[in-house]
């Protein structure tokens, strides 16, 4: 076979190559040395016969397997039977060794090492045959959306077209299909204003308690007793509990409490010095160059750094929390394969493994930050606060944190990049800002839904819900329901309750960084009309395939960097004084985040 070929056209199938060069070397052992190799796996003092077959069966019959195999990937099929050749081979030897074991061999030994080989070399092989199916599938021709759908499914709902511009869907959900279950998916879509609203309030019969499903893939037996897997495995740290978005009352009340103390308008308001240092610094960074890739290097590295620094994590890590957090958002988005929900699987496991590092850390010298005030509630007997949710709360400030932030962020220079007029009037009229950034909220909800599970069964517009189903509020479509909204279509940051859009939810589950969104966002705007004269869009500008968040994932922008002699003094009007000190108050602000 081509060498060259097997490096470079066919890389996902080095395993194979790897694979048939070590069964080609070992059959070259076990043929020359039968008896110096069959003493290491504790053969000894072999016979003739012994001899024979161990110079046949682990020499010439492992140097033709891996001829064979190598051969075989000579075409894409033909590396697709070797992998599942591979996978046989590796779990069936790796059976019959603990056989082994359980008949009194010993584990401490070469055979015990063998195990562990051959269970990952099981595992690497059906992972990728996994991502060469799910390839496939990618490549397969999208069905595009046809011309005046008219039903849901002829948008459909989980290509990328609809992704980027799913509000005509969404119109038509909330028209003629307000309780709609999505074919193939095992959930029912709540599309109107009002009806979000009553789902939220309704937390007896709609549970936030999201984590039996993220862990087991279908949530909870409601006639089932006891503790859940899900809640064993919380109680162990291995996977987080259900906190905050992801908690029903009365604990929800108590844990709520806990979090508003770390993130108060006071606590924001003495942030601000800190966002605009940090904003400076970064922008300052980029300027001479003349462009950015503004999401990925302003945009998610602004709000991520500021919460890390609040949590005490390690600034140098950014880029692996960074992923992290996007595995934690991909696992909601409806679109992930088996194979992806099981690499998620792992990186949750291992970002949870990291917090548990630095928390544990952290209690030896509670620190004057978020995560001291967590360790100080969870010595606390008297508490709700304990070890495992502490964790849990650092992980969903982190994942639902960051993204919020950086996806409004960008969504918002990306409407005033593509309404030149807009942005004209923002740079005339700064003490603007905060009215721009709620209908930018309104218009391009960073999640776009929240998932609620029923308790009991429930009917709605003549749809029976049954016990135990997922709900999926749909934030973005109540935003625009012209049953509460004036013109909802059209971007007015002028509008009558302006503050009342469901980005942030609806309900008891307050978000508790709604206001550190708002206020790092309002800086970054200022600051970069301060900074440059004008900027544009200079590629393309992509979202999610996600049903859940609506992540921009890039935003190139060109501009040019203003005269500083030119420059008017902005003003420093915070969102309290635009709206009123009484449109900040909780009882008003009915908003939830995950």
């Amino acid at each position: 076979m081509s060498l060259s070929w097997a490096l470079s056209i066919k890389k996902p199938f080095m395993l194979v190559l790897y694979f048939s060069m070590a069964c080609i070397l070992c059959g070259i052992g076990f043929t020359v040395w039968p008896d110096t190799l069959a003493a290491v796996f504790h053969f000894n003092n072999l016979d003739a016969v012994a001899r024979t077959d161990i110079q046949s069966y682990y020499g010439t019959m492992l140097i033709a397997l891996g001829v064979v195999l190598a051969a075989a990937c000579k075409t894409e099929t033909g590396g697709r039977v070797a992998l599942m050749v591979i996978a046989g081979f590796a779990v069936g030897s790796a059976v019959g060794r603990i056989i082994g074991f359980i008949q009194g061999a010993p584990v401490m030994s070469i055979h015990g090492v063998l195990v562990v080989i051959e269970s990952l070399l099981f595992y690497q092989a059906v992972t990728v045959l996994q991502r060469q199916k799910q390839r496939d599938q990618e490549h397969k021709r999208e069905v595009l959306p046809i011309l005046n759908p008219k039903t849901p499914e002829e948008f459909r709902p989980l290509s990328q077209s609809n992704f980027t511009e799913p509000f005509e869907y969404y119109r038509m959900l909330r028209d003629h299909y307000p309780v709609y279950k999505m074919p193939g998916k095992d959930f029912y879509c709540i599309s109107r204003f009002e009806d979000i609203q009553a789902v939220s309030k309704d937390t007896a019969a709609f549970s936030s308690k999201l984590m039996e499903i993220l862990v087991r893939g279908r949530s909870r037996n409601p006639d089932k007793k006891g503790k859940t897997l899900a809640e064993r495995l919380g109680e162990l740290g291995v996977v987080p509990v259900d906190v905050l978005a992801l908690q029903d009352p009365p604990i929800h009340k108590e844990e709520r409490k806990v979090g508003h103390s770390g993130f108060n308008a006071h606590f924001v308001k003495s942030l601000e010095k800190e966002v605009e240092d940090l904003c400076d610094e970064m922008m300052d960074e980029f300027l001479p160059k003349g462009n950015v890739e503004f999401v990925q290097d302003f945009a998610w590295r602004l709000p991520m750094r500021l919460i890390i620094r609040l949590l005490g994590l390690p600034e140098d890590d950014f880029e692996q929390i960074k992923y992290w957090c996007m595995q934690g958002i991909r696992s909601l988005s409806g679109t992930a394969s088996r194979v992806e929900l099981i690499e998620i699987g792992v990186s949750s496991a291992q970002f949870t493994r990291y917090l548990w590092k630095h928390y544990l850390e952290a209690k030896k010298n509670p620190p004057a930050n978020f995560t001291g005030t967590l360790i100080k509630n969870s010595a606390d007997p008297d508490s709700i606060i304990n070890d495992q949710r502490a964790i849990a709360i650092i992980l969903q400030l982190l994942i639902a944190g960051s993204d919020s932030s950086a996806s409004s962020m960008g969504s918002a220079v990306r409407v005033l990049a593509r309404e030149p007029e807009l942005e004209k009037a923002l740079r005339a009229e700064p003490d603007k800002i905060p009215l721009f950034i709620e209908e930018v909220f309104r218009t391009e909800s960073a999640f776009q839904g929240h998932f609620r599970v029923t308790t009991r069964e429930v009917e709605m517009h003549g749809v029976t819900i049954p016990s135990g189903a997922q709900v999926f509020l749909m934030w973005a479509s109540g935003n625009r329901d012209e049953r509460f909204w004036d013109n909802p279509e059209v971007f007015d940051m002028n509008r009558r309750h302006v503050k009342k859009h469901l980005t942030f939810g609806f309900g008891v589950h307050a978000c508790i960084g709604r206001e550190l969104a708002r206020m790092e966002i309002r800086i970054v705007l200022k600051k970069l009309l301060e900074k440059t004269s004008q900027f544009a869009i200079v590629g393309d500008s992509p979202y999610e395939a996600s049903i859940f968040a609506r992540t921009l994932l890039k935003l190139p922008l060109a501009f040019e960097v203003a005269d500083k002699k030119d420059l008017a003094p902005q003003s420093d009007m915070d969102s309290e004084a635009l709206f009123g000190k009484e449109a900040n108050n909780e009882k008003e602000a009915e908003y939830v985040s995950i």
